[in-house]
């Protein structure tokens, strides 16, 4: 069982750490951009947001943006563990027997604790749990990372978009967009010239055209 001295020391340590200690990614997560004035939440365009559900026994996510373009939307999540707030411009809403362990106001980072439920809406950097008995659902623009551990009956979990099938929460890590990416536009034009060889006779090259 995940104590609670256990959780919130792995959030004050990730906290605290220098950034020059903690690993840095070089991943840069492409986004399709939402409106501009988005990024002056909570005014926000849910035109651009999309809705994924999710549930776990034990695991962790992090919500963040990509590129200057932060996060934004609504989630909510029942659970019990910790969960951390970085960078928000907007409310966030506890219930039940969670409560705020820790607020760092220079780096803009809350540190929530327990067991019920938290509704954070508006824009932010990053939101990140660790914990377990996770239900939640997200409706925002944002890219959301899964970790999942096996429970006792060797599930890990799953998460569905709005009005979709339902796929498992793996335990190797996985990066979900959000809203979901549309299917790749294959109908390009195709366009064929005659590139003459050494040898006199033509050979065909295909080039891609504009759609």
């Amino acid at each position: 069982m995940l104590s609670r001295n256990l959780l919130v020391a792995l959030s004050v340590a990730l906290i605290a750490a220098p950034s020059s200690a903690r690993p840095q990614s070089k991943e840069t997560i492409k986004l399709n951009k939402p409106d501009a004035k988005s990024k002056t939440a909570p005014a926000m365009n849910s035109n651009n947001f999309g809705t994924v559900h999710f549930h776990t026994t034990v695991g962790s996510f992090k919500i963040l943006g990509g590129g200057d373009s932060p996060a934004q939307g609504k989630l909510e999540v029942s659970f019990h563990g910790t969960l951390l707030v970085s960078g928000l411009k907007g409310k966030v809403t506890p219930s039940g027997n969670v409560r705020l362990e820790k607020d760092y106001k220079p780096q803009k980072k809350q540190v929530f604790f327990g067991t019920g439920k938290i509704v954070v809406e508006g824009s932010y950097n990053a939101v990140q749990f660790f914990g377990r008995d996770l239900e939640g659902v997200f409706t925002g623009f944002g890219a959301m990372r899964l970790y999942g551990e096996f429970d006792r009956k060797l599930e890990t979990g799953e998460y569905w978009y709005e009005g979709k099938e339902r796929r498992p929460w793996g335990t190797g890590g996985m990066t979900l967009l959000v809203p979901e990416p549309g299917a790749i536009d294959m109908k390009k034009e195709i366009k064929i010239k005659v590139v003459p060889s050494s040898k006199g006779a033509g050979t065909t090259e295909k080039t891609k055209g504009k759609g």
